[in-house]
């Protein structure tokens, strides 16, 4: 059973269900990181899209996008856009990355200037690659 026929678009799934499907505690880090730094919660919502129809939670501060994680069962995927300027400011960055992250910035194109980050997240070091693209697109709050 894939996770768009476990939850479909008319049985929205709880956290607890998405944590379970991914099965892995690195979801639910990313999520308590984006509320002690940002101040967001997530937003659990459905694609129709083609590519990755379900539901798939996303982060915002104010009206701007953060991330967009896309549920596989047992990692999930993160969706990080940059604007030209951070992709200037992580292409300076990019050796305190890790490898697999800047291989990956190697190989997407340029959209728009900026570029369009799909990391599957399996590992801290991927989780820790999430959080570094974040705060390039936020200042985290104040404390």
């Amino acid at each position: 059973m894939t996770w768009a026929e476990r939850f479909p678009s008319i049985q929205q799934p709880e956290m607890e269900d998405i944590a379970e499907w991914i099965g892995q505690p690195l979801f639910l880090e990313l999520r308590d990181w984006m509320a002690d730094t940002y101040g967001v919660q997530p937003l659990v919502e459905y694609s129709n899209c083609s590519m990755d129809r379900g539901w798939n939670v996303k982060y915002r501060k104010g009206s701007k996008a953060l991330a967009a994680c896309y549920i596989r069962e047992g990692w999930f995927t993160a969706m990080v856009t940059l604007g030209a300027k951070q992709v200037e400011e992580l292409t300076v960055l990019l050796p305190t990355f890790s490898t697999y992250l800047q291989e990956l910035f190697a190989a997407t194109p340029r959209f728009n200037g900026g570029k369009w980050l799909v990391i599957d997240v399996k590992s801290p070091e991927q989780l820790e690659d999430v959080k570094g693209m974040v705060l390039l697109k936020a200042k985290p709050k104040k404390t």
